[in-house]
């Protein structure tokens, strides 16, 4: 039998997890991959990465993603180590799904029924190249984000559109957007480069909202003047510091005695004896 590395069809998903709304739609798409996976298998070694390149997302959305379904109780993650020292990562359903309308699920990752044999309701998600479940008739936020990267000359690919997406999922459309807008008004070639560092640094200061993140903006802006000022204000006292004495302002030419005029005159007249003896000869 060839070996199972993930559902092409559907992703199962108990409704109860669907419905929750602590997780995002790439969580819940990658705990059907991990649901799914079980049914067959009943076991889960797939690494980080590659669960990253199915459902087209970074691999730190799906460490966050395992984090979050662990610390709810969906998933339980075993790490065993083989003889040769290599540790592997085990998922297995967590306990949160042992009430699960009756269902559990034995060594060979079969459906049995227990208490009455009572059903669980399921959601199918189709596996067919979408990375959410929304209709394709009902027009989304990220269609705005979308277009606002086509205005500023950031096009709509397969590298691009999977990293956007994964920020969507973890900041929401009107925060992404909110950085398009910035980058757009700060950067003279605005760039994915450019607008990642943005969108990390939002992850990074926990910014969630859009007020917050013009809040933090305003600060940098404020933070940037001043430190502006500074600079300025140390080359002005170094320039007015290096200035020779007859550069400053109120300077008076000093007055010469007689004895000093004198001497002067005779530097002069010997100067001019010792031009004129060169341009005779």
């Amino acid at each position: 039998m060839e070996e199972f590395k993930g559902s092409n069809i559907f992703l199962n998903i108990p409704v109860f997890i669907a419905d929750d709304p602590d997780l995002t739609d790439k969580q819940l798409l990658i705990f059907g991959e991990i649901f799914s996976m079980l049914n067959v298998t009943s076991a889960f070694f797939m690494s980080n990465e590659a669960i990253a390149k199915r459902r087209r997302c970074t691999v730190r959305t799906v460490q966050i993603a395992l984090d979050k379904l662990e610390s709810k109780g969906y998933i339980k993650r075993h790490y065993v180590t083989d003889e040769k020292n290599n540790t592997k990562r085990n998922i297995t359903l967590g306990g949160e799904l042992n009430f699960m309308g009756g269902m559990k699920f034995n060594s060979w990752g079969e459906r049995n029924e227990f208490h009455g044999g009572d059903e669980t309701d399921f959601t199918q998600i189709e596996h067919i190249n979408k990375t959410t479940n929304r209709s394709s008739s009902t027009p989304t936020p990220s269609k705005n984000v979308f277009n606002k990267l086509k205005k500023i000359g950031i096009p709509e690919n397969g590298m691009n559109t999977p990293v956007i997406i994964d920020y969507i999922d973890q900041l929401g459309d009107d925060l992404v957007a909110h950085a398009i807008d910035y980058m757009a008004d700060q950067a003279q070639r605005p760039n994915m480069n450019y607008l990642k560092k943005i969108l990390e640094g939002y992850l990074n200061k926990n910014i969630k909202t859009v007020a917050q993140a013009k809040q933090s903006e305003e600060a940098f802006k404020t933070q940037q003047t001043t430190y502006a000022n500074k600079r300025s204000n140390r080359r002005r006292i170094v320039q007015k510091e290096t200035l020779p004495d007859w550069a400053q302002e109120g300077y008076q030419v000093p007055k010469l005695s007689d004895e000093d005029r004198v001497a002067l005159e005779a530097k002069r007249k010997k100067l001019e004896a010792k031009m004129f003896g060169k341009k005779d000869k």
